[in-house]
């Protein structure tokens, strides 16, 4: 699972870092994949994720 963590992390700076077309998007993106880890693996103080898989 950390290879496709790492890859989603590495493809979303292609399309919204700096000077890329969607970099207006970086903030909802950053948004969106912060709340994939949370919903995953719970949140920063150890609690855990809501929903089970």
């Amino acid at each position: 699972m950390s290879g496709d963590m790492l890859a989603l992390l590495e493809g979303t700076t292609l399309f919204v870092g700096d000077g890329c077309r969607w970099a207006d998007d970086a903030d909802a993106v950053h948004d969106a994949v912060l709340a994939l880890l949370a919903s995953r693996y719970g949140e920063k103080d150890g609690s855990k994720p809501t929903e089970e898989r």
